[in-house]
């Protein structure tokens, strides 16, 4: 499904085209709600942390998110996970629980649930990003009473990041067309196409900056608020559901649930 001109300007085309509309007030609290308690964990509740992957299970479900579409976007923050994480193996090697009848450390367990939190928090925001349009999180932040540097900050990081890297492949398939068979870029080459690559990106920038002047962006957030659809009125229904959520995460934070679980079957 083709976005028209008006959302094409806004930005305001999803990463998943079939999800369907959210209140993204409601979303962006339930998601704000959902990292902290995750995040809150100490290291090492990984049987703790096994029930929080409901909610972006839920949130891909009901969006139509292709699975490996999310798998392509957790997969740049494996690396800083298992950066994080792998050094505790060796340097935590005492046995810490008993699984059958094989001892697992407990750096094996730090590990496992560093890299379970990483992936639920960035599979929650992903399924965010599909569901809620940049602009309406950006306007929702500002009705939250966010300083409007920060959204502008936000919003300008946002969109810019994905100039930046055309701009990286549009320079590096030019460097491949004038330098055939070679790898990557020379040494002798990297200063001048960082050199480039920061020129053809500040130029760009300043062309995008130019139009969105043009088309009366806000200069308090930078985002084109008025050009978009207003955001919807969220229902006392909509905020009854995120408010069974957040009350369901208080709970999964209160209570572990595998470990209550485990004890009644085993």
């Amino acid at each position: 499904m083709s976005a028209s001109p008006r959302e094409t300007v806004c930005g305001l085309t999803r990463l998943s085209a079939s999800a369907p509309d959210a209140p993204p007030d409601v979303c962006l609290a339930v998601t704000l709600a959902y990292l902290v308690a995750v995040v809150s964990f100490p290291p090492g509740a990984l049987s703790a942390l096994v029930p929080f992957s409901i909610y972006p299970l839920v949130g891909i479900v009901r969006g139509g998110i292709p699975f490996n579409r999310l798998a392509r976007r957790v997969a740049p923050a494996l690396p800083f996970l298992l950066f994080a994480g792998l050094p505790g193996i060796w340097l935590r090697p005492a046995p810490h629980v008993t699984v059958g009848s094989f001892p697992v450390s407990e750096g094996w367990v730090l590990f496992l649930s560093l890299l379970l939190k990483g992936c639920l928090c960035v599979g929650a925001a992903y399924v965010l990003a599909c569901r809620v349009p940049l602009p309406r999180l950006g306007a929702v932040l500002a009705r939250f009473r966010v300083p409007g540097v920060f959204v502008a900050v936000f919003l300008l990081i946002a969109r810019y990041i994905d100039l930046f890297f055309a701009e990286t492949v549009r320079l590096f398939n030019a460097y491949r067309l004038r330098a055939p068979g070679v790898k990557g870029v020379a040494l002798r080459d990297i200063g001048p196409f960082a050199g480039h690559l920061t020129l053809r990106s500040f130029d760009r920038a300043d062309r995008v900056s130019s139009a969105m002047i043009l088309r009366s962006a806000d200069a308090g957030t930078g985002a084109l608020f008025h050009l978009c659809s207003p955001l919807p009125v969220s229902s006392r229904a909509d905020w009854a559901r995120g408010g069974a959520w957040i009350f369901l995460f208080a709970v999964l934070r209160c209570v572990n649930i595998s470990r209550e679980a485990g004890a009644w079957f085993l």
